[in-house]
C-alpha cells in the first residue's frame, strides 16, 4: 500500500481524486507575501497494483509549480508534471499529520534524489522550500 499527500489545487483536473482512497483531508491557508492561497490537502492510499497507473495519470495532471509524493516506506515516488522518480529508502525520518516529509535514501539513490530535486525546481517550477527532504 502506498500513502500519498496531494493538494487538490495542484491538479489540472481533479477527477483523479475519485480513483484514490482519501483517508484524511484538511484545508490550509498558505500565505506568500500579500497573497493567500487556500490548499485542500488530501492524504490518500493507493494499492500496489494501481500505483503505476495513478503515477502515469498524475504526471499529466500535475500543474507546474506543484508535485506529489507517495511512499510505501521502502520506496519514495516523487511525481512532477512530465516526470517521476522512484527512490529506494533506508527509512522515513520525519512524519507529520499529513504524511512523511523527511526521508533517508539509500546511498546509491542520493544522486537520483538530486536529479529529482533539480528537475522539480527547474522544469517542474516547484519552489525548493516546498520539496520534501531526502538525506
Amino acid at each position: 500500500m502506498w500513502k500519498g499527500w496531494l493538494i487538490k489545487e495542484s491538479l489540472e483536473n481533479n477527477s483523479i481524486l475519485s480513483e484514490l482512497k482519501i483517508i484524511n483531508s484538511a484545508v490550509e491557508r498558505n500565505i506568500e507575501g500579500d497573497e493567500v492561497q487556500i490548499w485542500h490537502l488530501n492524504t490518500v492510499e493507493v494499492d500496489d497494483k494501481q500505483i503505476g497507473k495513478i503515477a502515469s495519470k498524475l504526471e499529466k495532471l500535475m500543474k507546474f509549480g506543484y508535485y506529489v509524493h507517495f511512499t510505501d516506506y521502502k520506496k519514495l515516488l516523487i511525481i512532477f508534471r512530465g516526470k517521476r522518480f522512484l527512490i529506494e529508502l533506508e527509512k522515513v525520518i520525519k512524519e507529520k499529520e499529513f504524511g512523511a516529509v523527511e526521508f533517508k535514501a539509500r546511498s546509491k539513490d542520493l544522486k537520483l534524489w538530486k536529479k529529482a530535486f533539480d528537475y522539480g525546481t527547474a522544469k517542474g517550477k516547484v519552489d525548493p522550500r516546498y520539496i520534501i527532504k531526502v538525506m
